[in-house]
């Protein structure tokens, strides 16, 4: 099955929890979904990035390429 993500789904990928997602998308990984994004989803998480920037929440970027959550 083909499954567009929504942002919430994307955030896990640059470190940022969101209360089950993570687990959600190992399952459908799991079960062999395909998943797809919007470039709109892209621009949103890096409205979320930046604005945790501005509070001042630091962000593991090495974490963040280590995950590989959204890889085949």
């Amino acid at each position: 099955m083909r499954i567009l993500l929504d942002t919430s789904f994307l955030l896990p990928s640059v470190g940022i929890q969101v209360t089950g997602a993570s687990e959600l998308i190992q399952k459908l990984k799991e079960e062999g979904n395909d998943f797809y994004y919007s470039s709109f989803s892209l621009l949103e998480t890096l409205w979320v990035l930046t604005s945790l920037e501005r509070r001042g929440v630091q962000i593991d970027m090495q974490a963040v390429l280590k995950d590989t959550l959204l890889m085949p």
